[in-house]
């Protein structure tokens, strides 16, 4: 299990480390260089997602679940149509929070609660969460509003995805927020 959490923390970050430049005109631009990221996201949530199953529920509730296979989803819909391919690496950078989240449990199961380490991954987790999850989101709601002439152009099922995805991940987003939130203070306190 140690091998698939650590091939778990490895991927995110090196999936995030090619920029994206957020067009401002087209956003329906096909990038074909775009395509090996969503191969490697892709088989990354199916990992993740037959882990979570295997392992189910120590690893995580039915929220996992659902979080990876909406995700698994959307980026086989990305990957096979080419639409979307903006909002799909603009969610997919909100995975550079996995690794942060995987050593909170590795901390947690080596019984260091307690220790410095795991009060700095907390408030890193703090911090990447708030960008990369809350206010990322926020500006993909806030892009596909300026651009939805053109997202309204997509299939059908495209579009469900576009509005979708974003909209129920957000919303776990935020729950997960507010627990990560509560227990930094909880630990916080215990030290003051």
């Amino acid at each position: 299990m140690n091998l698939v959490l650590g091939t778990d923390t490895l991927n995110p970050p090196l999936t995030c480390l090619e920029g994206y430049p957020i067009p401002k005109e087209d956003v329906m631009l096909l990038r074909p260089e775009g395509k090996r990221e969503e191969d490697v996201s892709a088989g990354y949530f199916l990992s993740d997602l037959g882990m979570i199953c295997w392992f189910y529920p120590s690893l995580g509730g039915l929220e996992y679940v659902v979080h990876h296979s909406l995700s698994a989803i959307a980026v086989a819909y990305s990957m096979y149509t080419g639409e979307g391919q903006l909002y799909t690496f603009m969610v997919l950078i909100s995975e550079v929070t996995t690794p942060e989240i995987n050593m909170r449990w590795f901390l947690d199961t080596a019984g260091l609660k307690r220790s410095y380490a795991y009060l700095i991954n907390g408030v890193v987790i703090f911090f990447a969460w708030l960008v990369a999850r809350i206010l990322l989101f926020i500006y993909m709601f806030y892009h596909v509003s300026l651009h939805y002439d053109q997202v309204i152009h997509m299939h059908i099922f495209g579009i469900l995805l576009v509005f979708g995805v974003p909209a129920a991940l957000g919303v776990m987003n935020l729950m997960w927020f507010g627990k990560i939130i509560k227990g930094l203070k909880k630990n916080l306190s215990k030290r003051v």
